[in-house]
């Protein structure tokens, strides 16, 4: 029987992934499901003297992510000012990474315990909006959506790196 060692797994499956919410570079909270929606908003291209559709080229990207459950550190929020007091402090224009981590490697035997890979990143994310629960150590983040700016990585990335 051939060891599969160092080997790239063929059909990778993502299990135990872990999102992380970040303001500035810091971790503020965890998501615990969430749904994403990329839009490229195609338009329909024709030529001169012709009905029919050549291509339809993307126009505009919006990604739109709706978290459904998420946890946030109140200490933190409240030390970096990320909850702004009124509606006008909203026009600061806070803006939030979310970012998928991979957690479970088919080749774990070959990273450290800190490594981890960055499935896909959402930055410059705007809190349109969301309902909050404040408890005693805790803020809960639910029914929120929010639109990002920037998107980058792919799924695959964790079965080619």
């Amino acid at each position: 029987m051939a060891s599969t060692l160092g080997t790239q797994h063929p059909n990778p499956v993502y299990t135990g992934n872990l999102i992380t919410i970040e303001f500035a570079g810091k971790k503020i909270g965890t998501i615990a499901s969430m749904t994403v929606n990329d839009d490229y908003g195609p338009e329909p291209v024709s030529g001169i003297g012709s009905i029919g559709v050549y291509e339809y080229p993307p126009t505009m990207a919006r990604h739109t992510l709706s978290v459904e459950y998420a946890i946030l550190k109140k200490r933190s929020l409240i030390n970096m000012g990320v909850v702004p007091e009124n509606g006008c402090e909203r026009l600061d224009g806070y803006e939030l990474d979310i970012i998928i981590h991979d957690k479970n490697d088919c080749d774990a035997s070959e990273k450290k315990d800190t490594e981890d890979t960055v499935l896909r990143a959402y930055r410059k994310c705007t809190l349109a909006s969301g309902s909050f629960q404040i408890q005693a150590h805790r803020v809960i983040m639910s029914n929120a959506t929010f639109n990002a700016r920037r998107v980058s990585g792919t799924f695959s990335e964790a079965a080619t790196t």
